[in-house]
């Protein structure tokens, strides 16, 4: 098709909210931590073809086409898998002040797992 990796990356992106609007729309909020369902493990594994395909197409892009080269693309993609570990709260309701023991107490099952 000859598309280049621009705009392959963002056929991608937008394949992949489609994916994950259909799967919320049908079948509620996508949860994979138990897949017991035919038609959720379906969802699944397509978002995960996606999400693989749309990593390889914005790496290539980002590393080829756009100039960054492998070591500043690489530095990009692991600055924003590092923000948005930063920004992942695994305990969001228990953040006020009167349940302090309740959020060290997520907090801390949350990083013993």
């Amino acid at each position: 098709m000859a598309l280049g990796y621009a705009a392959g990356s963002c056929i991608l992106a937008a394949l992949l909210v489609v994916i994950l609007l259909a799967w919320r729309l049908l079948l509620g909020p996508p949860k994979v931590d138990h897949i017991s369902d035919r038609r959720v493990e379906t969802f699944y594994w397509v978002a995960i073809l996606a999400s693989n395909t749309l990593g390889t197409a914005l790496g290539d892009f980002l590393a080829d086409s756009s100039g960054l080269g492998y070591l500043w693309s690489n530095v990009l993609i692991s600055a924003g898998i590092a923000l948005c570990m930063l920004a992942y709260d695994p305990c969001p309701r228990a953040g006020r002040s009167s349940d302090s023991s309740r959020t060290r107490s997520c907090r801390a099952a949350h990083w013993r797992r």
